[in-house]
């Protein structure tokens, strides 16, 4: 598995990460039992990372999977999931997610590097 900051993020959570298999798979039903146990691992440290040395409040955690629907800036064939790490007062944790083109914003070097060193430290996110 994968991690890293995800690049467009979403607006109104304080940090939103994916992680993803390294191999190319569209479908999660093609998921080995080896890689559903690594992305459950993988996504369970990224939350308590988030939720301990973050101190975030709440963490969101989903897989879309929309194959006949085309890539886009938001969407792409390559099966992944979310792991969001928010505080009360961001959209994400007091009403949910919007998913418009305009609730995502480009990852910018200041912002990832409030978040990098402290989920890299851990060894699970590039």
């Amino acid at each position: 598995m994968t991690s890293f900051l995800s690049n467009p993020r979403l607006l109104g959570a304080t940090v939103h990460a994916l992680v993803i298999p390294n191999r190319h798979i569209i479908d999660p039903r093609h998921l080995t039992r080896v890689e559903r146990w690594s992305l459950d691992v993988e996504i369970e440290i990224l939350r308590a990372v988030m939720l301990g040395k973050l101190g975030l409040k709440g963490t969101d955690v989903w897989q879309k999977s929309r194959p006949d629907i085309a890539e886009s800036a938001i969407k792409r064939d390559h099966v992944h999931w979310h792991v969001v790490g928010s505080q009360p007062g961001d959209q994400v944790y007091d009403t949910g997610i919007v998913w418009t083109p305009d609730r995502f914003a480009t990852l910018s070097d200041e912002y990832a590097a409030q978040f990098l060193p402290t989920l890299q430290s851990c060894g699970h996110i590039d």
